[in-house]
C-alpha cells in the first residue's frame, strides 16, 4: 500500500502536467491530466481511462511478456496498467508528464518501465531500438498521435517496419484517413476494434482504434 504522502506527491506530479501547452495550443485539461489510475490503492480520474481502452484492446492482442512502445506516452497511464508486459517504453515531449512517470515507475517499482522525453518530429527508431538493445519491439502504441505531430509519417512507416503490431487510434475521420491509407499502401492489414472514445469524460468520442499488422 502507498503512503498518504506518496499518494499526495504523486497527485501533485499529475497536476504539474496540465501546465504545458503543445505547439498546437494542446494541454491536458482534468484536474489531474490525460490518463485515469487505478494502481494500488492510488486512484485519480483523469481525461481518459486506460482500462477501459486496454480492456478492448485485449480482445485482440496478446500482451503478455511483450515489449512494448508507447509513443506519446503523456504519464504512462497505458503501460503502468499493463504488468503483463516484458518491457515498456513510453516516449513524449511533455518533461512534467516524463517526470511523473519516472516518479511513479519509482514508487511502484515497475523497473521494467523506461520514460524518455522526446520531440516525435526528430526521432529515429532504428537508433532508439539499438541504444536501448531492444531485440523485437512486439506492440507499438499510436493512440491519438498523428493530429499532432508533424512527421507522423515517417514515425509510422518506422513503427510497421519494427513492430509485429501497431494499436493505432485515430483522432478523427478527416485526419484518420491519410494515416490509414499510409499503412494499406505498406501492405498492412487494418483491423477496426472500436468506433468510439467513450471512455473520454470531455465527451469527445470521435475518435476510432484499429490494429495493424504487416
Amino acid at each position: 500500500m502507498l503512503s498518504e504522502d506518496t499518494i499526495n506527491e504523486m497527485k501533485q506530479m499529475l497536476m504539474k502536467t496540465t501546465g504545458v501547452k503543445h505547439y498546437n495550443g494542446w494541454n491536458n485539461r482534468t484536474t489531474f491530466g490525460y490518463h485515469s489510475f487505478d494502481l494500488m490503492n492510488f486512484k485519480v480520474n483523469g481525461q481518459r481511462n486506460p482500462l477501459e481502452r486496454l480492456a478492448i484492446m485485449k480482445e485482440h492482442v496478446d500482451f503478455d511478456g511483450k515489449t512494448i512502445i508507447d509513443f506519446g506516452c503523456n504519464s504512462g497511464g497505458m503501460l503502468f496498467h499493463l504488468p503483463e508486459i516484458s518491457r515498456g517504453f513510453g516516449l513524449d515531449f511533455n518533461m512534467e508528464c516524463i517526470k511523473s512517470a519516472q516518479c511513479f515507475k519509482d514508487k511502484l517499482n515497475m523497473n521494467h518501465l523506461h520514460f524518455h522525453k522526446q520531440d516525435l518530429n526528430t526521432f529515429n527508431l532504428s537508433d532508439f531500438k539499438n541504444q536501448n538493445k531492444i531485440p523485437v519491439i512486439d506492440i507499438v502504441f499510436l493512440l491519438a498521435l498523428g493530429s499532432w505531430i508533424k512527421n507522423w509519417e515517417q514515425l509510422y512507416t518506422d513503427s510497421l517496419a519494427y513492430a509485429e503490431t501497431i494499436v493505432l487510434e485515430t483522432n478523427n475521420d478527416t485526419e484518420g484517413i491519410p494515416q490509414l491509407e499510409l499503412f494499406r499502401s505498406l501492405n498492412a492489414t487494418v483491423t477496426l476494434i472500436s468506433d468510439a472514445s467513450l471512455d473520454d469524460t470531455t465527451l469527445n468520442h470521435g475518435r476510432k482504434t484499429y490494429i495493424i499488422r504487416k
